[in-house]
C-alpha cells in the first residue's frame, strides 16, 4: 500500500500539481485495476482490486480539488483542520469588543 495519496499518483507532495498529469495517471491507474479485469479471478485478487480502486478513486477525489488538496496536506502535516476553529460565544464576544473599538 501507498504512505499518501500523492505516492499513489507519483506525484511530489505539494499544493502545487499538474491536474493533466493527475488525471492521465488516474485513468492508467483506472484501466490496470479495474475490478472489470478481475472479474473471473479469485476471491481475494477482486477484493484487493476493489480496494486499490476504492483507494485510488478517493486519492484522486482529494488530490484534484485545490481545497481538498490543501486540508490533505494539512492533514500529511499533523494539523487538524478544527483546531482554528472558535466557538460561537467567543466569535460574538470578539465581534462586540470590534465594534466597541
Amino acid at each position: 500500500m501507498y504512505n499518501n495519496h500523492f505516492e499513489i499518483f507519483e506525484l511530489p507532495v505539494s499544493f502545487d500539481i499538474n491536474k493533466d498529469t493527475l488525471a492521465q495517471r488516474y485513468r492508467d491507474l483506472q484501466r490496470a485495476v479495474h475490478p472489470d479485469k478481475y472479474a473471473n479471478a479469485p476471491d481475494r485478487e477482486r477484493r484487493l482490486a476493489m480496494q486499490k480502486t476504492v483507494q485510488i478513486n478517493e486519492a484522486f477525489q482529494t488530490l484534484k480539488n485545490p481545497l481538498t488538496r490543501a486540508g490533505y496536506l494539512l492533514q500529511l502535516q499533523g494539523i487538524d483542520q478544527n483546531d482554528g476553529i472558535m466557538d460561537g460565544e467567543f466569535l460574538m464576544t470578539q465581534m462586540d469588543l470590534r465594534e466597541e473599538l
